[in-house]
């Protein structure tokens, strides 16, 4: 499925693209999430899960080495390719 079909598909999901890092919704958007989900294949030590868990927003991460060290090790884990744990 594309983004943008998945996007469409998704009522609760809201896809905010390309936000500067300095704009003030940016902030006010980790604010409000429920959740960040970065099930990356390649991310490693991403810089916007630190921005979300800074903002007290889950944060969803593949289930990698990285993911157990500080500052990420509260963050959920998961398999990226086990479309059971995505739910």
């Amino acid at each position: 499925m594309l983004r943008k079909e998945v996007i469409t598909a998704s009522p609760n999901l809201k896809w905010i693209p390309e936000l500067n890092y300095d704009d003030p919704l940016l902030s006010r958007a980790f604010a409000a999430a429920k959740a960040l989900c970065l099930p990356s294949i390649a991310e490693t030590r991403p810089f916007v899960a630190l921005e979300a868990m800074a903002a007290g927003t889950t944060v969803i991460l593949r289930d990698f080495p990285y993911a157990y060290q500080p500052p990420f090790e509260n963050s959920i884990k998961i398999n990226p390719g086990n479309k059971e744990e995505l739910k």
